[in-house]
């Protein structure tokens, strides 16, 4: 199948799950989709998107209840964030499986903004097998990262090939760029693949925000196994 959402201003997904105090999105399958959004460029395009009745690229986007949901086996792109999942501490996303998927293009234009995967308070979360490419950002000094993991604690990441992530923004000083960008605790980060993740500000005086890190983790009881990173 092929999910498009040709829309290249305002907030807009191809996908929407909902989530509200009054009623959640669960046991949910997403699977074997070309999933386009209609702009790279603009901050609230998203391929996927799990929140409230408000598309947002801010907290004010977290929703409910939005709980067993697979992502499997798709090709995201030309989004500003490929998949993005925002819950928020009162209630919680639990068990999201994002699985075999291909997220970006080969070609720019339509391939992935900014995160290809990024989730906020989504506990025992698991991102696997995943081919995150292409990430490639000089609007802004905004930090880009392949994955993004906001409160999640007790997921894991494994098996995920990352490559090509480019943060090219000029004026000092710059963003960073992440392969994966963890800050959660009791994480399991293993035998993930990692290469050509690059900033243009990599310089012994700047901020370690700025730089390229193939996994920048926060957070305790952390458990990063057999990954290969070549900068």
């Amino acid at each position: 199948f092929i999910i498009k959402n040709n829309a290249t201003t305002g907030a807009n997904c191809a996908i929407r799950l909902i989530g509200t105090v009054e009623e959640g999105s669960s046991d949910i399958t997403i699977k074997n989709c070309e999933i386009s959004g209609g702009n790279r460029s603009n901050t609230n395009i998203f391929g996927i998107y799990l929140g409230n009745a408000t598309i947002t690229s801010n907290t004010a986007g977290a929703g409910y209840d939005i709980d067993n949901v697979l992502i499997e086996n798709n090709w995201i792109k030309n989004s500003y964030n490929g998949i993005r999942a925002f819950a928020n501490s009162n209630s919680t996303y639990e068990n999201l499986i994002i699985n075999n998927n291909e997220i970006g293009s080969d070609n720019l234009e339509e391939s992935v903004g900014i995160i290809g995967i990024n989730l906020n308070y989504c506990p025992n979360s698991i991102i696997k097998n995943n081919f995150i490419h292409n990430i490639n950002w000089s609007g802004s000094p905004n930090a880009i990262s392949g994955i993004q993991l906001n409160n999640s604690n007790n997921s894991e990441i494994s098996n995920n090939k990352i490559n090509s992530l480019w943060q090219i923004y000029y004026n000092f000083p710059g963003g960073g760029a992440y392969g994966i960008n963890a800050m959660s605790s009791s994480l399991l980060i293993a035998n993930n693949e990692i290469f050509d993740i690059v900033t243009t500000t990599n310089s012994p005086t700047i901020a370690i925000v700025n730089i390229s890190i193939g996994i920048r983790i926060t957070g305790s009881n952390q458990r990063i196994y057999f990954n290969s990173i070549n900068l």
